[in-house]
Formats: C-alpha cells, structure tokens, sequence
C-alpha cells in the first residue's frame, strides 16, 4: 500500500516537471485576450448543444496566501474560516432554473447568493433564456472536481497548479489560460475525474481567487477564451472585491463562454463598437448594483444583433412604413426588427424591446422600478480606419444623446436613460434628431421611428423607411411610401412624381409653392395630418394630377386632410386639382378651399362630418362637385357646373350654407339633400341675400328628401323678408322637389317667370312654402360666372302668421300651429336657444304630430350650431319616455346616434345603431343605420374589414339602394359615375305613384289669404275639386278635367268663381274621380 502511495506521489511529481515544463515553452496557442476584437464577424451557432466540463484549480502557494486558495468565503478576525460549499459551486453552474429568487426586490424572497443578493439563475439558465431554449448544456455537463468533506461541509475538491498565483499573473495579458487548461486537464486525467479531453467539448477553467485588479489589465490572469474553441479561463471570485471578495457570480464564466462556444467578439472596444451593458459581450460595470439586486449575479442578455447571427432570432425586416407595430419584450420573446438601407446591404438598424427582466433586471432605476425601453442599435462604416471587418461597425443610439458609449476611453457604459420610451422620455428617432438616424457621415438616411410608447412589456413603434423633412429644390421621385417628419418645401417649378402615398406628420408643415406640380401614380394619395400650405398664385398655379399619359377621373386617390390637421392653417389657393377619386377630401378637418379648379374627379371635393371654407372654386366636369355626409361647410362663391351626376350633394344630418354660388348645368341634379338635412341658402336672420342661381340642371334645380328641411327665404311676424334672393330657374324637371315628410321654406326667390309654374314644383307628404316670390331675377351666382343684374321686384307680402291665426307677441303654448310658428319665429330672429325651447314643447305635447317629428330635426341642428351640450341626455329622455308616440322614436333613435358620431363617441353610436337595426328591420332606419356604421367603421377607426361587412348586409338587403351605391365606393369599389354628362342624355325622372286614392289635410289650417289642398291619384282620372259653403252651395270649382296619376296639389287662394274674396268661415272641399272616389273635409277661414 505505501509502494503504492509512493508510486503515486513520484508519477504526479514526474506530471507537474513535464507540465513546468510546458509552462516555459514560449510558443502557446495564439491567444484572444477578452479585451481584443477575437473574432472577424458573427456566424450561426455551429451547435445547439454542447457537453461542457468546469475545473476548479487554486495555486501552489494557497497553504501561505489565501488569495491563492480556492473555495474561501471569509476569515473573521479570529482567524476562523468559512467556506462556499460545493453545492454553491454547482448552483451557480449547472442547476436548472433552481437558483432563481422568486421575487429579487423582496429581501426575505429564496433563494439567495451566499452573499444574501438575489438571484437569476446558472450558466445553464443563462444559456437556456437567452437562446429561447434553442442551445443547452449536453448530457452529462458537470464540475469535473470531485468534492470532500471538511469539518462536515461538502466543499470543493481543487486542482493545484505547480507554481504560485504571482507566477501566472506576470505572464503576458492572458497567457495564464494555456497552462492552466493543459494542467487542469491533466490533473484531472491522472485523478481519473477525466477520462481523456475528447469527453468533453468546452472546459471552463476557473482559477481562485480573483485577477490582479480592474487597472492593471495585462495581467496573465486576465479571463480569456479560446475564440472559438475548446477551453476558456475565468476567475472565482469578483474582482471589483479583491480575492477575499464574493463569489463571482455568473457573468464571468457566461462571457468567456461566449467567445469559447460561439465566437462572440467582445463588444467594448474601438472607435464605436461598445455595447457596454446592453450585452453579456459588453463591459458590464458595477454602477447597476441597485443596493441588494448583485450585478454579476445577473449577466445581461446578448444584444438582438448577437442573437439574430447565432440563429436564435428571426428578425422582422422593416420593409416599408409599418404604424403600431408591437414590439414584445425580447428577454422572453424571439423578437426584433431589422431595416436595411436601400443604399447598402452594410447600412442595418436592429431594434429590440430590453425590459427589467430576469437576466436583465438591471435595466431599472431601483428606486422607482422603472427603466428598460427600445434599444436602436446602428450598423455601417461610421470610422475611418475601425478596426473592424472591411471597416465596418456598429453602435447603440443612446436615447438621451450622450454618446458615451462611443467616446474611446470614456469607461461609461450606459445607463438608464439610454432607451427611447424610457426613463430618457425621448420617442423618436430620425436624420434631425441626436442621436440621429443618418447614414455614416451626416447621409441623411430617411428612416425615422416615431410613437415610440411609453417603456413596457410589450411596446409600440411606427417605423418609417422614406422619411423627409427640408427643402426639394429639384425634381424628385418619390417612389416608396412617405412620411413628412419634419417641416417640408417644394420649391417654385418642381416636379415632384409621387409613386407611393405621402403622410405628413401632425404639427409638421408641407408647403408646396407656386409653379409646382405633384404627379402621382394610380391609387396614391397625401395625408395630412399637420398642415398643407399649397398656395399658388392667381397667375402661376399649383398643380395636383394623375402622372398618367392618358388621364382619367379617379386616377390617384386625391389630398385627405385628416382630423388631426391644423384647421386653421392648412389651405388650398390656386390649385388645379385634377383627376382624383377625391380632389380634397376632409375627414373631420376643415382646411380653406379658394380660387382652385377641381376637374375631371370622381368627387371635386368630399367631407365628412366637416365643415371647411369654399370659396371662389371652379368645380366642373366632376361626378359630384361636392359631397358631404355629417357636414356643414361653409360655400361661397363658387361656380359648380357640368359635374356629371350633381352639383353638390349632401347626406344624413348635413348643414350646408350657400351663398352667391352658380349651380348650373349639372347632370341629373344640381342640389340634393337628403336625410334630416337642414341646407341655407342665404341667410336665416336678417336682410342680407342669398344670390345663388340653380338653373338649367338636367333634372332637379334643389331636391330634398326625408325630413330635410331647405332654408330658401322666409318672413317674420311683422311681414319683413328674411334672407331669399335666389335664382332656381329651368331645370328640366322640378326647381324645387320634397319628398317623404320634407318642409320648404322658399320665400322670396325667383322660379324663372313672373308667376311661379306651378309644375315645376313637386312634394310628397311635404310642403313648399314658396309664396311671396320674387317676379323678376335678382341676378347673383358666383363672380366666376355670367352675372345677371336685373332689378327685381316683389309679390305680395306672405299672411302666413295672420292665416294661422298666431300672434308672436301672445303665442298659445297649448296650440300646435303657434308652437310650430313661435319656433321659426325665434329661428329667423336669431334667438336659436329660445327656439329649442319651444320646439321641445311642440314635441312633447304633440309627440304624435309630423310636426314633432320635423321639430326634432330642428332642435338636432340648433343645438349643434349654438355648440350646446346636453342633446344626448335630450334624445334619451324622448326615447325612453313611455308617453312619447312610438313613431316618433325611431327619429330619435337616428339623431342620438348621429350626435354620438358627431362627437366621435363611436362606441356609443355603435350600441345606437345596432339598436335601431334590431327594433326596426326592413326599413329605411335599418338602411341608414348600416350605411352609417358602415362609414364610421371604415373612416373614424379604419377597419376596413368590419366596415365591408356592414356594406355586404346592404347589398343583400337593400342592392339597388343609393345609400348601398355610396357606401360601396366608400369601401374602395369603383362605381359607375359618369362624368362625360354632355355625352349622355339626362336621367328620366324615376315617377313613384301612390298606392291608393286619397284626399289630404289643407295646409294652413285655419288660412288667410290662400291654402294648399293635396291629393293621390294612383291612376289618370277625371278630377273635379270643388269648393263648398256650409249650406253646400258651389263656391268655385277648382278642377275639372283629367289629371295624371301622381301626388297632386291646388292652391286656393280664398276667391269665389268671379274672383271676390269670400269672408270668414268654414268651408268644405269635395273631390270627386272618374274611377269613383269621392271625400270631403272641412277647413276654416280667418280674415
């Protein structure tokens, strides 16, 4: 047995000669000292797993230096010793996902360091999080040292070198690795712990103690690592506490593994190529210990660079404008974006989400908890002469613009306020921000990330990759999706083609200037979210129009102003603006419209729920010249004209205002109102005029229909003209159409002859108020057009007040006649607020009366032009109002889901809507309803898909429907709008007959002087119509011959058949038909 002991001890004798030896031979491997650039680019990891052994080894001076022993945690002052155990050893190597603290910011949480720090895991969990378990330990990866017992603690069984810890320290910067390993192994070999080096890929040789010290960093002990290979060296213990300092933790052996397993260079040296704490290949400093939180306890993941080389992530490029984009936490996502620069495939930007998380829980201000942000990480050749592959390099943007982490020498290596969205408060990066997002030497590279959101778990971002701010004095091409960032000119005489769709930024200015034209490609459009100032001159215009040899209406999309647009400053002047789906569209935006021409576009201008200033417009040869749903623009001064379908064309809720417009010639219609609009033309208050001319349209001068309610003219009490003045002349249907429960009041205008023709007219279950008139043409229309200035002249004042028999000075609240008088009262005398109030005491009392239904609207309208609150709560006390008249419910039911929308309560409008398509299918609620929804859906919240949904229930329901026909081209569908109107014949008027024979009501009733008497032929008859005392004599035969079917109406106008005025009384009128209808009913006349 002592021969044998002898024979042992003389053969590791004879190993530590040999090995002594091999220390002194001058040519080692060739080393990569862990603070030299090792590796010549990144590559895939060439494993996904790899059998890793851990020596232990301490020097052969530890009996007399403790710096040179292993495995001591503390001596006290009396020389008493305490040791980290082996099982410390192996938690902090190998364990899986046990030497983790459940709640590092809780100081009772387990488990703990032996330092009592929290803790976030071994090699092995490193490993394992940060490739998204795509690379793990082998099989059988252990400490290769074997353990004792000491004193009843299991502790680590050390390797000791042949020479003493000063020995290796004063080789050159890292030379002690070579040794080291080859000893470590040997010894290991001849203990029979190792069986050959073959048994294991990698070793990890840790060495007691610590390194010399952080200034003298040429030491040999200096950690390294074969770059890649076999074998890497790392010490004990942290070398910020001396060697009697706390265990090391895990950063130093995951870094050296890094080079070791993968060829990770490091990412701390050069001109611009620090990573600093954001990489476990950085310098990762100790100023992130946060008090209990151990730094070296908690390595930081590799950069989203690191991990898309290795294959762990597949990044998202970054191909085009991307809004919204989220972008999850990468410590437990495999998740960052990339853009590569059209210029080279070397200009790269990676982007990532670092959060406090596990591994990287530093990234926090430990006082507040909060931290962690965007990380912009920049690839191109920055530095002449870097020393990196073909020059090239790589840099973190730090969010607050100090720029440490590219200073050489400057030992800063980040810190919190080095992320966007984080505690820095900076949430955007582009050419003109610092940091900037330029190309090497100041290149502006025209990608810019904007919204970046506030730091959290998942983020936000919108990335642009053409994005343009300055000055574009030469013709440009713009040939990808553009974002205006920054405040942008278009000088005098350029020629910008415009191949993508153009995006300005909120708060930023587009100035386009005289002389300039913007040719864009088929479906493209501009944006604008901020301000466009395109202001030509009445001699050199700006141009807008389709890039297309051969042009055609609807083209390119046209110019969208947004409802984040700068209403007051964004204007259009002197523009031609051409061949567009939309010319101007303004969606909630209200830019100034003037003295531009807006032709061959599907729409000359379109709004929705806006209310923009159009002025002195040449609007011609257009679908519609103008068209709006929910809007009430203000429009003067225009010349609207040979527009294919109509001249302008407003819908659901609409409030329009006219004066001294032209419209003239128009295809089909030249106004069209339609749905509980309220259009002005001219004044409601006042002795001012309205001056438009609507004349010599195809069909229809001003059409309205379904409770819409024309302001034209009208008088007050006292017999005084308010406002009236217009031109509605020859067109070749109707000057004026009402149909389905529509009221006109149309006083005060020419209808192109001394006495109005009578068949120009037409309403259905309407009434058209048109009498006193004008007998001449006041002349008007737009100064773009032919002026006519002919003296007008005046019929005999209207006695509508005295004929129903109300007083404004004592109006009988109990009356339904004085109410509905008393309101228009207050209305034309600009008293809009006592109005309301009378209006709601119509419908309360009346609520079964189309009066009411028709003071509904009103009271809508009134309280949105006084600004006023409180509609909503209105309309829901109608609604809920068991004494209320159920046909007027569905009215309201509509008017508080347009004011919802109105104020862009789009959850509310929505709950209404479905509400009305549940309580009323079939009908025309149900059809304005979806029609609504539908746009809501598609323009306030951009859900193209939901909002096409709504339109294909249209189609099926109502196909044929105009409101299906809007909708659909809202959707993008092209629809047949004709503008070639010269190259058509006019549209026949569609002619809906009644259903049955019928005699109506008389309006005004009680009367004085005249009285409106309508009537339904469902089929031509013979008609008489005939007067009647109460005693029954024949006062005056009022028809007598063939009338056509239709809704038909006679004016009387209170004279016998000799023509004498008849006095006061009761009166019966009988109508009588070929076909044998016969009725009679009464009305009362008031001198």
């Amino acid at each position: 047995m002592k021969n044998g002991i002898a024979l042992s001890f003389l053969l590791l004798c004879w190993c530590q000669i040999i090995l002594a030896q091999i220390i002194n031979e001058p040519d080692f491997e060739p080393l990569y000292p862990c603070e030299g650039d090792c590796f010549p680019g990144l590559k895939a990891a060439t494993a996904d797993s790899y059998k890793v052994g851990i020596i232990y080894i301490q020097f052969s001076d530890w009996q007399t230096n403790r710096a040179a022993q292993g495995g001591i945690k503390k001596i006290d002052d009396d020389g008493d010793t305490t040791w980290y155990t082996y099982k410390n050893y192996w938690l902090m190597t190998f364990s899986d996902h046990e030497y983790v603290t459940a709640d590092p910011y809780n100081i009772n949480s387990q488990p703990r360091s032996p330092e009592d720090r929290a803790i976030f895991g071994s090699y092995r969990d490193y490993w394992d999080e940060v490739s998204y378990g795509k690379f793990k330990y082998s099989a059988g990866s252990k400490i290769i040292n074997h353990y004792k017992i000491y004193e009843a603690d299991t502790l680590m069984d050390w390797i000791t070198a042949p020479y003493n810890k000063d020995y290796y320290r004063a080789l050159s910067k890292g030379n002690a690795r070579g040794p080291l390993y080859t000893y470590a192994t040997q010894a290991a070999i001849t203990k029979e712990w190792l069986y050959s080096l073959s048994e294991y890929e990698k070793y990890i040789i840790v060495f007691a103690g610590n390194r010399d010290n952080e200034t003298n960093r040429n030491e040999g002990l200096w950690p390294t690592s074969t770059c890649p290979g076999n074998n890497c060296l790392t010490d004990e213990r942290d070398g910020s506490y001396g060697d009697d300092g706390r265990i090391a933790g895990v950063y130093h052996g995951c870094h050296e593994s890094g080079h070791m397993m993968f060829g990770l260079y490091d990412m701390r040296t050069g001109a611009a190529d620090r990573f600093g704490d954001f990489s476990l290949m950085g310098l990762f400093m100790s100023h992130w210990t946060g008090g209990n939180y151990g730094a070296y306890e908690r390595p930081p993941h590799l950069s989203c660079y690191e991990k898309i080389n290795l294959g762990w992530i597949s990044p998202t490029p970054i191909t085009g404008n991307l809004e919204n984009v989220s972008i999850p936490n990468i410590e437990m996502n495999p998740f960052a974006l990339t853009y590569t620069h059209p210029s080279s495939t070397q200009n790269v930007y990676y982007i990532e989400n670092r959060q406090p998380l596990s591994f990287d829980f530093s990234y926090q201000d430990f006082n507040t908890r909060e931290g962690g942000g965007l990380l912009v990480y920049q690839k191109g050749n920055f530095y002449t002469g870097a020393v990196w592959p073909n020059g090239l390099t790589i840099k973190i943007h730090e969010a607050d613009g100090t720029h440490h982490l590219e200073v050489k020498g400057d030992w800063n290596t980040g810190d919190v306020y080095d992320f966007f969205g984080g505690l820095s408060n900076i949430h955007e990066i582009c050419d003109n921000t610092s940091p900037s997002s330029n190309l090497p030497y100041n290149i502006p590279s025209r990608f810019a990330i904007f919204n970046i959101s506030n730091s959290a778990s998942t983020m936000t971002a919108d990335f642009y990759t053409n994005a343009w701010a300055g000055t574009i004095s030469s013709n440009t091409t713009w040939d990808k999706d553009v974002y205006v960032y920054g405040d942008l000119t278009v000088n005098s005489g350029v020629i910008l083609t415009i191949d993508a769709n153009v995006t300005v930024k909120e708060s930023v200015v587009f100035t386009v200037n005289p002389g300039a034209q913007l040719k864009f490609a088929s479906g493209k459009k501009i944006t604008v979210n901020g301000t466009l100032i395109a202001q030509g001159t009445s001699s050199n215009h700006i141009t807008f129009t389709s890039n297309d040899a051969t042009p055609s209406a609807g083209d390119w999309y046209g110019i969208r102003f947004e409802d984040t647009s700068n209403d007051a400053n964004c204007i259009l002047k002197y523009c031609d603006i051409q061949y567009a789906q939309y010319g101007v569209y303004c969606n909630r935006a209200n830019p100034k419209i003037e003295n531009n021409t807006l032709t061959n576009n599907n729409y000359g201008i379109y709004t929705y729920f806006s209310s923009p200033d159009i002025k002195t417009n040449s609007i011609n040869n257009n679908s519609t010249g103008i068209y709006g749903t929910n809007s009430s623009p203000y429009v003067y001064d225009n010349k609207i004209s040979n527009n294919g379908t109509s001249g302008v064309e407003f819908w659901t809720l609409s409030q329009p205002v006219f004066y001294n417009n032209s419209f003239k010639d128009n295809g089909l219609i030249g106004t069209a109102f339609k749905y509980f609009c309220y259009p002005k033309f001219g004044p409601t208050s006042g002795s001012d005029k309205g001056f438009n001319v609507v004349a010599d349209n195809d069909v229809y001068g001003v059409y309205n229909y379904y409770y819409t309610d024309p302001f034209m003219g009208s008088t007050d009490a006292y017999n005084e003209r308010i406002g009236g003045y217009n031109s509605i002349a020859n067109n070749s249907g109707y000057n004026l159409y009402a149909y389905d429960n529509c009221v006109a009041y149309a006083y005060w205008n020419w209808w192109g002859a001394g006495v109005p023709p009578a068949n120009k007219f037409y309403n259905y279950l309407s009434w058209i108020y048109y009498t006193p008139y004008l007998t001449t043409d006041p002349g008007g229309g737009s100064t773009l057009g032919k002026i006519v200035t002919v003296q007008s002249t005046l019929s005999d004042k209207n006695r509508d007040y005295e004929a129903a028999g109300f007083n404004p000075k004592k109006p009988n609240p109990n009356r339904l006649s004085d109410l509905w008088l008393w309101g228009h009262d207050l209305f034309i005398n600009n008293k809009l607020a006592d109005a309301i109030d009378i209006y709601k005491i119509l419908v309360k009392k009346f609520s079964q009366t189309k009066e009411a239904k028709h003071a509904l609207v009103k009271v809508y309208h009134l309280y949105h032009e006084l600004g006023k609150p409180g509609l909503d709560v209105y309309l829901s006390e109608i609604i809920n109002n068991s004494e209320m008249n159920e046909n007027l419910k569905p009215m309201a039911y509509e008017l508080l889901a347009g004011d919802y929308l109105y104020n862009k309560d789009l959850v509310n409008a929505g709950k209404i809507y479905e509400k009305i398509r549940q309580k009323y299918p079939d009908s025309e609620h149900e059809k304005l309803a979806l029609f609504c929804q539908a746009l809501a859906t598609r323009i306030d919240l951009n859900d193209v898909e939901n909002a096409k949904g709504y339109v294909e229930i249209m189609k099926q329901k109502y196909q044929d429907d105009e409101l299906t026909f809007r909708a659909s081209e809202e959707m993008g569908e092209k629809m047949d709008w004709s503008l070639a109107k010269r190259t058509r014949q006019p549209e026949a008027i569609k002619q809906i007959l009644p259903e049955k024979f019928a005699l109506r009501n008389n309006y005004p009733n009680p009367f004085n002087p005249q009285t409106t008497i309508a009537f339904d032929l469902p089929e031509e008859s013979h008609v008489t119509l005939t007067i009647y005392d109460v005693m029954g004599r024949e006062i005056v035969r009022l028809l007598d011959e063939n009338q056509p079917a239709g809704f038909r109406q006679v004016i009387w106008d209170g004279k016998d058949k000799s023509g004498q005025t008849v006095s006061s009384g009761i009166y019966l009128y009988t109508l009588k038909t070929s076909a044998g209808f016969s009725e009679t009913k009464k009305m009362a006349l008031m001198r």
